[in-house]
């Protein structure tokens, strides 16, 4: 017997060694791709949103009271603490969003390599190959996939039986709700369901009903958004959607939790939702705040989930045509990506497939949490249908694929490595760094459509960036200067919010977006009125833009009348106001 413990113990230090042997492996591989491109990629329209946002709070002013926002405000603060830390330039915001990535990455690795060690480091560095790197901006959306890969590592380390266990859920949810609303709601879905099958006993008739009203809640919140969603088609709904449906359905129907075990498991999640929120409490309380807080993230955000959209809905038609440019080659590269966009929308329905046909009968969490908070989490990449939204979801729903790959035999882990690893190698190679504005037919076949010329960073703007894709900016920005003194106001319509930072000019108004901030007849007349008694020397416009309404064409025609045009660069159109105004 002691010379078994003895051997048990020299086996459980070898593998503790080789274990962090390969973590720091993998850690110096995430590191350098993190670093590589942290500073090669914008997008700069969010950005700018993100940017003068946080340096308006930072200034003092009040965050939905004096600056709109559609998001409870956490994101905001984490964005104004860097600008705090680290200078008021956009390559500050990507040191929190690099630093939330690696971590991210290493909860997936602590995920798997209990199950394999060739998995959980193939999935760490795939977490990172398919995700922020992709698209390297400061939108909550990062933060909210960093808290859930937290949250997973919870529940699956975490004793079911201690009571800390869903209230430290319930905090993580909360938190990532206070970051993104909708990917906080779909995950705490997620965990609900997953707390309510640990507890799952031989109730039946009424004394379940409570479990079943609290998994009917979202089953017909999800029904409704997915009914009302202006993007979602059937390849969405086939792809990302049906699984978690046919999740809450199997439960709705086997759930057998009892009433009082039910509302514990309410009780301690909303616990910790409400221990999550103090921060925002403090502030809102501090501010007076709380009326226009509740109304913009919760009220005005729920309408804006159901806005048109110019985006189509391609994702059953993007995994079609990288089968049908896979099985056409004309070269490897071509080939390679086809088998990449074949295989990227497929990840959320073989993640789906698994938690239904596998997990029928163990109810246990190092099993569930997991695939089926991935499935949950994986919806919010129907919001926007297009590759940017993919990758917020691929690498999650990789690491539960290869979740359930872990368990099988020696041959299906060594294939589910090497299509991970692939996966990896060529989002890498041909997409990372990339600019946003490539087409479909450059994105399928991973076209790199950077000239290789380096432009001069911009002011506020040390980012190392292609000349074609800077200099639109840096001559607008130029313009803006040479009519505009510095802290001036500007006004630019209807969504350029990244020219009142990069100019460093004032927003006229608390609202970045005309689309969304303008939303009444008598907002219009207010904006209208605020144009008379306090012109902005500089309007700009794009009409092209997305986000114009007739809000915004009311606005230019009383620009056109009073303002006269200087000059249109790359579809902005630049107004001053006529001299006689001054």
């Amino acid at each position: 017997m002691a010379e078994r413990v003895s051997q048990h113990s020299r086996m459980s230090v070898s593998f503790r060694g080789r274990a962090v042997a390969v973590f720091t492996a993998v850690a110096a591989v995430n590191i350098f791709l993190l670093w590589h491109f942290h500073n090669r990629y914008w997008y700069p329209v969010d950005e700018g949103i993100y940017a003068t946002i946080a340096e308006r709070v930072l200034a003092g002013e009040v965050l939905h009271v004096q600056i709109q926002d559609f998001h409870p405000g956490y994101g905001d603060f984490l964005n104004a603490a860097a600008f705090r830390l680290f200078g008021v330039d956009l390559v500050s915001l990507r040191y929190p969003l690099v630093a939330g990535a690696f971590l991210q990455s290493s909860f997936v690795f602590a995920l798997l390599y209990r199950r394999s060690l060739l998995l959980a480091s193939c999935a760490a560095v795939a977490s990172i190959a398919l995700g922020v790197i992709q698209f390297l901006n400061p939108t909550p959306h990062w933060y909210a996939l960093f808290g859930t890969c937290a949250l997973l590592y919870w529940l699956v380390k975490s004793p079911v039986e201690h009571w800390m266990r869903l209230v430290g859920a319930g905090a993580l949810v909360g938190t990532i709700t206070l970051l993104h609303q909708f990917v906080g709601v779909v995950v705490g879905t997620g965990v609900l369901v997953v707390a309510l099958r640990e507890r799952s006993g031989d109730a039946d008739g009424g004394h379940r009903r409570l479990a079943q009203m609290l998994l009917l809640l979202p089953l017909a919140g999800l029904l409704l958004y997915l009914a009302r969603s202006s993007v979602v088609e059937f390849g969405g709904l086939l792809l990302f959607a049906c699984w978690p449906l046919a999740i809450l359905l199997r439960e709705l129907k086997c759930t057998r939790t009892t009433n009082r075990d039910a509302a514990r498991v309410v009780v301690s999640l909303v616990t910790g939702a409400l221990l999550s929120s103090v921060p925002l409490l403090l502030y809102c309380a501090a501010h007076r705040s709380g009326q226009e807080t509740l109304q913009e993230s919760m009220f005005a955000a729920v309408s804006l989930g159901f806005r048109q959209s110019d985006a189509q809905p391609w994702y059953g038609l993007l995994a079609l045509a990288g089968f049908y440019q896979a099985s056409t080659p004309s070269t490897l590269g071509s080939v390679a990506n086809g088998l990449f966009w074949t295989v990227l929308p497929l990840l959320a329905a073989l993640n789906g497939l698994f938690t239904l046909l596998v997990s029928k009968q163990d109810r246990g969490a190092g099993t569930n949490a997991v695939p089926i908070i991935s499935a949950f989490y994986a919806i919010s990449s129907l919001y926007m249908q297009d590759a940017i939204y993919l990758y917020f979801s691929a690498g999650l729903s990789l690491t539960s694929v290869l979740w359930w790959v872990s368990a099988r035999s020696r041959a299906s882990r060594i294939a589910g490595a090497t299509g991970a690893v692939a996966l990896a190698a060529i989002a890498v190679a041909f997409h990372a760094g990339q600019p946003s504005t490539r087409s479909n037919s450059e994105l399928l076949h991973g076209r790199n459509v950077l000239s290789g010329a380096s432009a001069e960073p911009l002011a506020r703007a040390s980012l190392r960036l292609d000349q074609v894709e800077q200099l639109p900016y840096a001559t607008v920005v130029n313009i803006i200067k040479t009519i505009v003194d510095t802290g001036a106001p500007i006004f630019a319509v209807p969504n350029d919010a990244e020219l009142y930072f990069l100019s460093e000019r004032r927003n006229t108004f608390r609202f970045y977006n005309t689309g969304l901030g303008i939303t009444s007849n008598s907002d219009l007349a207010g904006v209208l009125d605020r144009l008379r008694r306090d012109p902005p020397a500089v309007v700009t416009f794009r009409p092209a833009d997305q986000y114009n309404t007739w809000a915004s064409s009311a606005i230019m025609e009383y620009v056109r009348k009073h303002y006269e045009r200087v000059s249109s660069v790359s579809g902005v159109e630049i107004y001053r106001v006529r001299q006689q105004r001054f």
